[in-house]
């Protein structure tokens, strides 16, 4: 709101006096208002229901109100309004009362000049804004603490569940390797042209998954501790053109144009590479999910330096999210793909890998038109290395 918006409704059945009112406020070199007029209180309760009134003149005998009520009439329909009362009853008892009923001044007609209308009524104004900043500051402080609580929620909720994941992690992997090596001795020392032969392909190949699976959630628990060892110098570029080598097949057997661009200049980055290589595998392989129906398949990974950061872009032309699920995607068991086609943890699992690195990564899509993930990484990282 700025001084040269500010409206002033008056509420006055004298016009002499409207008129005097006009050219009082009307001082050179001071703030221009814009004066709205009402003969009536109906007239005036009327201008004031639509809104954008900032200060109220409110002569308090009106053909169709007499009195105080007139002023709690005009308070009720616009509470957070300043009303400044100008009459001609000059009555100390009456002034009173309109003050503790929400009067912000009590004017005698016949003894105000234009230096104190106009001090009262910028007064007015300055009090109205410094309500409604103040009434804005407050909204805004509950919202910040709401959201502080959601996340407080959201930390103890993953919590609990990586506490749960590495249980569950433990006690399956094992036994699930087991597995995997008894189909795979069983394959060993059968004939393919054995009936049981694809059978036990079928096994193996579910077995591999349900490690896979197992392997997910024990990332996501962190039961792994990411140490300073860990780390090592390397080009994205690298990283990039390992999992499309390893993804080649699928790529080309689908059909999907993917390209890979990396500016020049790009400086290697200190990461995880195993974690690095993850996360492209499940960005890469979550795009060519989405891509599978589309007329238009492609696929495309960039990586340039963005100040401080590498940034990495993983962009395809695919299915898009609904705009509600946007906010859910990096949830654990949250997927979009059909029963027995995506665990829901493959998101979940890369953003703790990049949260790790010190980075962020942030998700855009739109429905029919595909989904673009970036990722930040910092250039200067574990250890104070560049």
């Amino acid at each position: 709101m700025s001084d040269k918006h500010t409206k002033i409704l008056l509420i006055e059945d004298n016009p002499g006096y409207v008129r005097l009112v006009q050219t009082m406020l009307a001082v050179p070199g001071q703030v221009e208002y814009q004066i709205e007029c009402a003969d009536r209180l109906s007239t005036g309760l009327e201008q004031l229901g639509k809104g954008e009134i900032d200060v109220v003149l409110l002569d308090l005998g009106l053909p169709d109100s007499q009195g105080l009520d007139t002023l709690n009439r005009v308070r009720v329909q616009a509470p957070a309004v300043p009303i400044v009362v100008m009459t001609g009853l000059d009555d100390e008892t009456v002034a009173v009362q309109a003050m503790r009923q929400g009067a912000q001044d009590y004017l005698i007609k016949g003894e105000v000049d234009s230096k104190t209308l106009y001090r009262v009524t910028r007064y007015a104004v300055e009090r109205k804004w410094a309500e409604e900043a103040l009434r804005k500051s407050e909204e805004k402080y509950h919202s910040e603490q709401k959201e502080m609580q959601l996340q407080l929620v959201r930390v103890e909720k993953m919590s609990a569940l990586g506490t749960m994941a590495a249980g569950v992690a433990h006690e399956l992997l094992n036994p699930m390797m087991g597995m995997l090596n008894f189909a795979q001795y069983c394959l060993k020392h059968t004939t393919e042209d054995d009936s049981r032969y694809p059978v036990l392909q079928d096994i193996e190949r579910e077995t591999r998954r349900c490690v896979d699976i197992v392997s997910n959630l024990t990332t996501f628990s962190h039961m792994e501790k990411q140490s300073e060892e860990g780390y090592q110098e390397e080009s994205l570029a690298t990283i990039i053109e390992r999992v499309v080598k390893l993804l080649s097949y699928r790529i080309e057997k689908e059909h999907v144009s993917s390209t890979q661009q990396v500016a020049e200049g790009t400086p290697r980055i200190w990461m995880k590479v195993n974690g690095m290589q993850q996360v492209l595998l499940n960005l890469i392989s979550n795009a060519l999910d989405a891509v599978m129906e589309s007329r238009k398949k492609e696929i495309h990974v960039e990586v340039h330096r963005e100040g401080d950061f590498v940034q990495l872009t993983v962009a395809d032309s695919g299915c898009g999210l609904a705009p509600e699920n946007l906010e859910k995607v990096y949830d654990p068991f949250f997927t979009t793909k059909p029963i027995g086609q995506g665990t829901g943890l493959g998101l979940t699992t890369s953003r703790s890998i990049i949260d790790s690195h010190g980075g962020n990564i942030t998700c855009e899509s739109e429905l029919g038109v595909g989904t673009t993930f970036r990722i930040l990484l910092p250039v200067e990282t574990k250890g104070g290395a560049k």
